[in-house]
This record gives structure tokens, sequence and C-alpha cells, in this order.
């Protein structure tokens, strides 16, 4: 007799099924049908964060100068070419324009892709430490990564609380960004974010 392997959920992982009654197919679809939501969120928490990370970019740049975070669309600092829609994806915008300016050709920083990638990274981590199906026993190294109330409550129940959790992190990478260019921190930032945590726990109950 044997158990589920250590990447499946403390419930099941107790739970102690034949290994031979179960086939190759049978192993690969349960696999999928516990892994299959955490890569569906997994992925949208990865595009969730690169969008947010494409507003960051904007909040560094305006912020400092006192310009408007809304208006006007993204446009080129040089020549003043708003960007197309495809031009302003985020990530994958820059690799297309390959780091210039479609008007100009002037260069484009790193840094915009860069941050993107950060903040959709942080977001993906964020989201596989609270609800990834992983063993979360004593001896798992995936013990502290977050309390059993994520896991248990699931996204459904607690995306309140994981909104404020992402919109913090997001807010403490622009303020390190503006902070490291400028030795300033506009109070929008912190506002905005314990404004959002306020209402997103009033929200979650």
């Amino acid at each position: 007799r044997g158990k589920f392997p250590k990447f499946m959920t403390n419930e099941l992982c107790s739970q102690e099924f034949p290994v031979h009654a179960m086939s190759g197919d049978t192993e690969f679809n349960l696999f999928l049908s516990i892994w299959a939501p955490t890569v569906v969120g997994g992925l949208f928490a990865f595009l969730f964060g690169a969008c947010a990370g494409s507003f960051l970019n904007v909040l560094v740049w305006r912020l400092p100068t006192g310009q408007s975070v809304v208006t006007p669309p993204s446009r080129c600092p040089r020549c003043g070419h708003q960007l197309r829609w495809h031009e302003n994806l985020p990530i994958v915008g820059w690799l297309l324009l390959r780091g210039r300016c479609s008007a100009c050709r002037v260069r484009i920083s790193p840094q915009y892709p860069l941050v993107e990638l950060l903040v959709a990274c942080l977001f993906l981590a964020a989201f596989l430490a609270f609800y990834a199906p992983l063993d979360r026993g004593a001896a798992s190294p995936f013990h502290d990564a977050a309390s059993p109330w994520w896991h248990l409550q699931g996204f459904a129940r607690s995306w309140p609380a994981f909104i404020v959790v992402v919109i913090s992190i997001s807010g403490l990478v622009a303020m390190t960004i503006v902070d490291a260019k400028t030795m300033l921190i506009p109070v929008e930032i912190p506002t905005v974010v314990t404004i959002v945590a306020f209402v997103g726990w009033l929200v979650q109950g």
C-alpha cells in the first residue's frame, strides 16, 4: 500500500490507496484535477502582476514630476509618439519593439519590462504560497510559507485579502524605485495602499 505524492494536499496525503489499483492515466488525471486550478490561477496572477507592473512604471515616472497617472496615454518621452495597444502590452510590447520607439527609434529603458516581470513573479509567488496544493506538514519546506487559513479558504473566499497583499507588494515596489531615484516617497502611494487595505479587509470580513 502506498500514499499520494507529497506535492498533493495534506488531506489526500493522509489517505492511503493501493498503488497497484491506479493506472498511469488515473494518476495523471488525478494530478491534473488537483493542480489545474492552481495552474490557471497562477497564470492569471502572473498576467495581473504584469499589468500592475506596467502601471507601476507609469507611477514611478509621473508621480515625482507631478504629472497625472491617468492622462495622457503612454507615449514616447522624446517624440511624443502614443503607443499602440500591442506596443503597450506588458513585457511583450518592449520585446516587439526591440527596446526602441517605433517612431523615433530612441532606446527604451529595460527598466520597463524588468519591473513588469518582477511584479508578475511576485504576484505568482504569493498565489502559489497561499493556494498551491503543496505538502505543508511540519517537516515540509513549505510549512511556514503561509497561514493554513489561505489554503482552507481557497481563492474564491479569500480574494479580497489576496488583493490587499498584492497591492501592498506593488506599493512597496513602487516606493522602492521612486526612493532609489529621487530619495523621496510620494505620499499618494502609501495612502492608496492603506485605503485598499482597510476596504479589502472590510470586504473580507
